[in-house]
Parts: C-alpha cells; structure tokens; sequence
C-alpha cells in the first residue's frame, strides 16, 4: 500500500516532486519550507499545511484537524494521519504530554523526567537549575502537592 500511495502523492502535485526521507516510518519531508509552529508548509486549494492536503488528497474529505499519530509535524506518511476535533487533539496532545498549560511551565513529560529524577536521589537544586525553574516548584512536585495527575 505504501508504495501506491507515494506514487499518488507524487502524482498529485502536478510532477513537482515532494522528497521525503523515511525516519522510523515516517516520511519526514525535505523539499518546501516549515512554518515558524514546525509543520510544513504547502500552499494550494486553500491548503497552508501539507499533511492536511495530504489527508483531504488520500481519504476524500477534510475534518476539523488533521492529526500526527506519530507525534511528527513533518511527517507526511497518510497512514500516520487521522482526522478529528479540536477537542480530540488537545486530548491527543495533553496524553503524549506536547501540551503545556498556560499557567504551567512544564510539560507532563518534563514533570515525568522530573519525578524520575527524584527517585534516582538527584539534588533537588540541581534539578530545578536543569529546568530553570524554582527549587520549591520541584519541592512541590516532590511533596506531590503540584502536579499530582501526572505519573
């Protein structure tokens, strides 16, 4: 299946080539420019971003958000691609730890590496330098007063 879709895509573009190279199963392309957010940029049809153009060209229809089930914005592989809500992006998003909050400095996946370097015994100080962030937010996370839903 593979193999037809890229011939599809290439097809699709008016014989302008899109060259990508494979990463972990991911097509990661290399031959138009990436937007300042890191996904890569395509303009046609209306179109701004490629995976969304991608997406609308291999499954016929164009949802809410086009999203990365590989976590790689500059992944075009169609088979990493699903369609959704706002809602279930962010949903996505905040379970793979990419979402900050607002309010947070940290991301889930920062307080995960902070919690396991707690366990290992590392300097507190240390940790919070490594951060740049305070030494009592790492206390809090400690004391798990801060941070409590993340595991």
């Amino acid at each position: 299946m593979s193999e037809r879709i890229k011939d599809f895509i290439f097809s699709c573009n008016n014989g302008k080539p899109i060259k990508y190279i494979e990463n972990n199963g991911c097509w990661e392309c290399v031959s138009h420019s990436v937007t300042n957010s890191g996904y890569i940029r395509y303009h046609r049809n209306n179109f701004n971003y490629m995976h969304r153009w991608i997406f609308n060209k291999i499954y016929g229809y164009l949802p809410e958000e086009v999203m990365h089930k590989c976590n790689n914005k500059l992944c075009i592989n169609p088979n990493h691609l699903i369609g959704g809500t706002h809602k279930e992006n962010l949903i996505m998003a905040g379970n793979d730890g990419l979402l900050k909050n607002p309010k947070r400095k940290l991301t889930n996946l920062d307080v995960k590496l902070i919690k396991y370097w707690i366990l290992k015994k590392y300097s507190l100080r240390k940790i919070a330098n490594a951060f740049n962030i305070s030494y009592s937010t790492i206390s809090q996370i400690h004391l798990s007063k801060t941070y409590k839903e993340v595991i």
